[in-house]
């Protein structure tokens, strides 16, 4: 099943837009799952050999002038 790389991204801008401040990113499975497709897809080689499940995310905020802006580290173990 596959769909439009348009549909996967509003996906991600809606989860992460409705993230609470102190919410744990690995602890939505969504997320999850819709960052290790992208990798999978996009980045390749051992990303598409990583379980979901090895998958770990770190928010990193910074700011500037404009706003608050957040960035996920992705990685795996």
């Amino acid at each position: 099943m596959s769909m439009p790389d348009a549909v996967h991204f509003r996906g991600m801008k809606q989860i992460l837009s409705e993230l609470e401040p102190d919410t744990d990113v690995n602890s939505i499975i969504e997320l999850k799952e819709r960052t290790h497709m992208l990798c999978a897809r996009f980045l390749g080689g051992a990303w598409k050999t990583v379980p979901v499940e090895q998958l770990r995310m770190n928010r990193v905020r910074f700011g500037t002038r404009d706003g608050i802006y957040m960035k996920i580290l992705i990685y795996f173990l």
